[in-house]
């Protein structure tokens, strides 16, 4: 599989996190999954992927 280039090299290096509009999007998918989660029974692996979560909410969100 050939990927494409862009003028820094392949595409796949470039950063993702140069949109806000993709920050606006991924905090609004994490945000629904904690809701999908938190319907999950207890059990260790509910905490740690809501731990993972909020986790990742709290490096994408903008600094209040």
């Amino acid at each position: 599989m050939k990927l494409a280039k862009s003028r820094n090299g392949l595409a796949g290096y470039r950063s993702i996190h140069t949109n806000r509009a993709l920050h606006d999007w991924e905090i609004r998918f994490l945000e629904y999954r904690l809701e999908v989660v938190a319907s999950w029974p207890e059990s260790a692996r509910k905490e740690a992927t809501m731990q993972a979560i909020v986790l990742r909410l709290a490096t994408v969100r903008p600094a209040a």
